[in-house]
């Protein structure tokens, strides 16, 4: 079951503009009427939003993001490293962190 929640948040995920149940269920091979129960108890619960174009991502998951980041050690890890490295070329240095699509674990 987790991994069905899991699978149609990260095909939402993937379209901004909001995904259909028929784009949903066509893209992920999961049976319609299980895919309308999971985003339906999504949209209930703010982390996918529902509108006439189909779902997209709610305001909850952006909270939950959020919360997540703020929970990351890096930047405390990195933040001597970024003193000495201020420090010798005596200009702003800043921690930025990329991740590439082709590392996501989108299904879509």
């Amino acid at each position: 079951m987790t991994g069905r929640v899991f699978a149609i948040i990260e095909c939402v995920a993937g379209h901004p503009t909001g995904v259909s149940l028929a784009a949903l269920t066509g893209l992920l091979g999961i049976p319609k009427p299980t895919v309308m129960r999971i985003a339906n108890d999504l949209a209930r619960r703010g982390l996918l939003e529902r509108d006439r174009n189909g779902y997209r991502m709610g305001r909850r998951t952006a909270e939950l993001g959020t919360r997540a980041a703020h929970r990351q050690e890096l930047r405390g890890d990195a933040l001597p490293h970024l003193h000495e490295l201020y420090a010798t070329v005596g200009h702003c240095v800043f921690l930025t962190a990329l991740v590439a699509p082709s590392q996501s674990w989108s299904m879509c």
